[in-house]
């Protein structure tokens, strides 16, 4: 009886942390989530300058896609994306990369000279869209392409 009550002490010490183990819950991110996330907070200054900043974005954007910014924004409207826009103007997708960084530069260096941003956050912005460009078609077209 000693012997069944020693058992039955050391099989209850080890198998509390399982059993306690098997009631916790936790849960970790899978890499497709992780990415996500991540993604999300590298482009999160990106996506809020451009959406402070649209019209005159599109405004540096649409002669370089020879429209003018009245004929990009309704082509926008009617839910033409950027590639689709472009790809009827002739213009590549590397060009169209090439075009929204240049287009955000732009925008950037003249709020940066108005002293409405400062160099460490236009220096992030550049950055930022030279990795991501394409988060700035993304923006706008989700502004002006409203379901």
């Amino acid at each position: 009886s000693i012997l069944l009550l020693l058992a039955l002490v050391v099989g209850a010490f080890f198998a509390s942390p399982l059993i306690a183990s098997a009631h916790s819950v936790t849960t970790t991110p899978t890499t497709t989530t992780a990415k996500r996330v991540a993604h999300k907070d590298i482009d999160h200054p990106l996506r809020v300058f451009v959406r402070g900043h649209r019209d005159l974005i599109v405004d540096q954007i649409a002669p370089q896609l020879h429209l003018s910014s009245s004929q990009l924004t309704q082509k926008l409207q009617s839910g033409e994306s950027f590639l689709k826009i472009a790809k009827g103007q002739g213009v590549s997708v590397v060009s169209v990369k090439t075009i929204l960084v240049k287009s955000v530069d732009t925008v950037v260096a003249q709020e940066l000279k108005a002293g409405k941003i400062d160099q460490k956050h236009a220096a992030l912005l550049e950055t930022r869209v030279k990795e991501h460009p394409l988060v700035v078609a993304h923006v706008i077209h989700h502004y002006y392409h409203k379901k």
